[in-house]
C-alpha cells in the first residue's frame, strides 16, 4: 500500500516466515550470540585463525579458493577444478572466509590493506531466535556448505540477525 508506512518486501518476508512456522517447515527455536572485532596485520589474522582451531571452513584468497573439509587439511583447486593440497597459511592474501567448529563459527572479511573484520558466532542459550538451516552447493564435488541463519522479532517485523557457519556436509550420491 502506498503511504501506509509498511515496507511490502519486509511484509512479504514476514508472511513467508509465518507460513513456514505454521506448517513447521525447516525452522527451529534457538539463539545465536555474535561478537565482532577488527584485526590489523597478517600475523594477527593468522593467529586468530589458528586460535579458532576450525574443523571445517572455506577461504577465498587473492588467487584461489581453499576448503577445509576433513583431516586432509586445506585443499585448493587449480584452474581446471582439480583438488590440490595446500600447506600455506590461509591468512595470506585472504579476502573472505567462514570457519567452523562444533557450535561456533568465525566469519572473516577483508576491509582493505592489512585489516580484516571478524565476527565470531556461537550457539547460545534461549529460544528468542527462529533459526533456519541454509545449504549451498560447494565447488568441491560431493559437498555442500551449511549455515544456520537466525531471525529475530524487531517490534512487529522479523529481521535476519546472526549467521553461524556450520561447515561442510558430504552429499551422498
Amino acid at each position: 500500500m502506498v503511504g501506509s508506512g509498511v515496507d511490502m518486501s519486509t511484509a512479504i518476508d514476514d508472511l513467508k516466515i509465518l507460513q513456514a512456522l505454521r506448517y513447521g517447515k525447516d525452522w527451529s527455536a534457538g539463539h545465536i550470540v555474535t561478537a565482532a572485532c577488527k584485526v590489523d596485520g597478517w600475523a594477527a589474522l593468522s593467529a586468530a585463525i589458528r586460535d579458532f582451531d576450525a574443523s571445517s571452513g572455506w577461504a577465498c584468497t587473492a588467487d584461489r579458493v581453499l576448503a577445509l573439509v576433513d583431516a586432509r587439511g586445506w585443499i585448493g583447486t587449480d584452474a581446471r577444478g582439480r583438488e590440490v593440497p595446500w600447506d600455506g597459511d590461509p591468512a595470506m592474501r585472504l579476502l573472505s572466509a567462514d570457519l567452523a567448529r562444533r557450535g561456533a563459527s568465525l566469519a572473516i572479511r577483508h576491509l582493505g590493506g592489512q585489516r580484516w573484520h571478524l565476527v565470531r558466532s556461537e550457539e547460545g542459550r534461549g529460544d528468542d531466535h527462529l533459526i533456519r538451516e541454509v545449504t549451498h552447493l560447494s565447488t568441491l564435488k560431493g559437498w555442500t556448505l551449511r549455515w544456520a541463519v537466525a531471525w529475530h522479532l524487531d517490534g512487529v517485523v522479523w529481521r535476519q540477525g546472526a549467521v553461524l557457519f556450520q561447515g561442510f556436509k558430504e552429499v551422498r550420491q
